[in-house]
């Protein structure tokens, strides 16, 4: 029986590389038994290989190799099964990131999706939400310009980070509509942000469950009142009564287009039958 592996053998035999157990060596996490008094060469035993073994393990759940060195140098049944559990929590706070990831990704393309599926984005039209929607709010410093709205996007964000929401990185506006009547387009009351699920605070409002009517905008935001004007004309012309506030969703931005003359805004305002 072989007493001793080379580098190389081990490498091998473990499916990793040379260099990374010469980088384990240099680094004092996984030391050769022996080095070759005549060639210099790394030798390993054969009772290191449940060592390395652990090593591997550990760094394969994600624990850099800093802590795997002093793990390694001190180890106990209580100290491993504390940090397993750390781990664990760890690698369940990320999967549910990854969730959220993968369903702001879905959101995206089922936005895109909507508007390369339907023939009448244009043009207003009625569309029923089947259960109502949460969103992130933040006020919007008047005289509401796309600077105030910048600023206010910016503090959502912040909060969303620091009180750890569950949201879709869309953002958008709530305009009133006494302003739309008035012809005053673009000037927002709240930034908004869809959120997964409701949260304590005035900072989550509910987007009620119900009708509404769709637009497509398509243009940079000063164009707006075009279409706003087809909405507002829509609605008179059906005999409905609106909402207090039009909600505005980024579709295609910065992110998608190069140029804002092909920006999307997906304008949705609630209606209802007048008494």
């Amino acid at each position: 029986m072989k007493k001793y592996f080379t580098c190389s053998e081990l490498a091998k035999l473990c499916g990793i590389s040379k260099q990374t157990l010469i980088f384990y060596d240099r680094e004092d996490i996984f030391k050769p038994k022996k080095i070759g008094e005549n060639n210099g060469y790394r030798y390993y035993s054969a009772d290191q290989l449940e060592t390395l073994d652990s090593i591997l393990i550990l760094k394969e759940i994600g624990l850099p190799l800093s802590q795997i060195r002093e793990i390694m140098k001190k180890r106990s049944i209580s100290d491993i099964v504390n940090i397993l559990n750390i781990q664990r929590e760890n690698i369940e706070k990320r999967i549910q990131r990854d969730i959220l990831t993968s369903q702001r990704i879905k959101r995206k393309l089922n936005a895109i999706g909507r508007i390369s599926a339907s023939e009448h984005n244009t043009e207003p039209h009625i569309v029923t939400q089947e259960s109502d929607e949460y969103l992130g709010v933040e006020n919007v410093q008047q005289p509401g310009d796309l600077w105030q709205v910048d600023v206010a996007f910016k503090k959502l964000f912040k909060n969303a980070k620091e009180n750890d929401w569950s949201h879709f990185y869309q953002l958008g506006v709530m305009v009133s509509t006494d302003k739309l009547r008035g012809g005053i387009y673009t000037q927002a009351q709240y930034a908004i942000m869809p959120v997964q699920n409701k949260f304590d605070g005035e900072k989550c409002i509910v987007k009620p469950k119900g009708e509404y009517v769709r637009c497509l905008h398509i243009g940079d935001y000063d164009s707006i009142g075009v279409t706003y004007k087809k909405m507002l004309s829509f609605i008179d012309e059906n005999a409905l009564k609106c909402s207090d506030y039009s909600y505005e969703y980024c579709v295609m931005d910065n992110l998608t287009s190069q140029d804002d003359s092909e920006y999307m805004t997906e304008i949705y305002i609630g209606v209802e039958p007048k008494q």
